[in-house]
């Protein structure tokens, strides 16, 4: 439960930092996505700690409850996905981040951002 409560308190401010920068300098971060999606080394690199992070996540909270603490390992395997696509299929990586950053779905995702980060820190601060 220890690791549960941690994991949920730094994935969760971890997602509402990310959300409240990115309103507050949005040209800035789409302008830096925009150049690590541009450069070979850095897709690689950022798919590399995406799959290290989503590694040590599963292996280390292999809980499937449907709860916050499932939700704690679905995020372990979406970081793995994302680490496996960026790795193995970067062209596909960049399109994808492309069509994300121009149309409405940034809006849906920086939503779902800050909901599943408000969620996962008021779970990990109240558990």
């Amino acid at each position: 439960m220890e690791l549960s409560i941690f994991l949920a308190k730094f994935l969760g401010i971890y997602m509402l930092l990310f959300i409240g920068i990115r309103l507050l300098r949005r040209n800035q971060i789409h302008r830096a996505i925009e150049e690590i999606f541009g450069s070979r080394s850095a897709l690689a690199l950022s798919g590399l700690i995406s799959l290290m992070l989503g590694l040590a996540i599963v292996i280390g909270h292999p809980i499937w409850e449907v709860n916050w603490r499932g939700l704690i390992t679905l995020i372990g395997y979406f970081a793995i996905f994302k680490g496996f696509v960026r790795l193995g299929y970067p062209e596909h990586a960049r399109k994808y981040v492309t069509r994300l950053l121009e149309g409405p779905g940034c809006t849906f995702m920086c939503t779902l951002l800050f909901l599943l980060g408000a969620y996962l820190t008021y779970c990990g601060f109240t558990a």
